[in-house]
């Protein structure tokens, strides 16, 4: 049975991995046109806290959130290991804390919001590129009768 199992896994990820290579292969001019189009910043801090390291991806630079979630993922196994010392030391009546979990609970929450916020800068330093490659520049004129806002390209 689990000979079965492991096999139909392994045929499922070969077929998933070369599914996304032919997509890939297929899609070249689609990746170049998603390089010349805005970020979202509110949708790549959507992504990235839903699926970690998907936002930075969407915002062009995956790599940037990397550390964020190695930091995360360190949170979540802390968090397990200091539940389950925590809960040895209230059954054997041991008054040890429970320290370790809140170090877990806390690197995870913070990663996270750590990698929220970098998906947010990612996504706007790409639109910032972009606009210079294309450029594109806003800007605010004071005027005597008021404030004007100008796009020079």
């Amino acid at each position: 049975m689990k000979l079965v199992i492991l096999s139909a896994l392994f045929t499922f990820t070969i077929t998933a991995s070369s599914a996304v290579a032919q997509r890939t292969n297929d899609n070249e001019n689609a990746s170049v046109s998603s390089e010349t189009q805005m970020k979202i910043p509110i949708v790549a801090m959507a992504l990235e806290a839903v699926l970690p390291t998907i936002g930075h991806a969407y915002a062009g630079d995956w790599n940037k959130g990397l550390l964020p979630n190695i930091v995360r993922v360190g949170g979540a196994i802390t968090t397990i290991v200091g539940s389950v010392s925590c809960i040895d030391d209230i059954v054997e009546e041991e008054d040890s804390g429970c320290g370790m979990l809140l170090l877990g609970v806390l690197a995870f929450t913070g990663g996270g919001i750590w990698a929220i916020i970098s998906a947010n800068n990612v996504a706007r330093e790409f639109n910032a590129r972009l606009r210079e490659s294309l450029g594109i520049s806003l800007g605010v004129d004071v005027r005597p009768m008021g404030l004007a806002l100008t796009v020079n390209f």
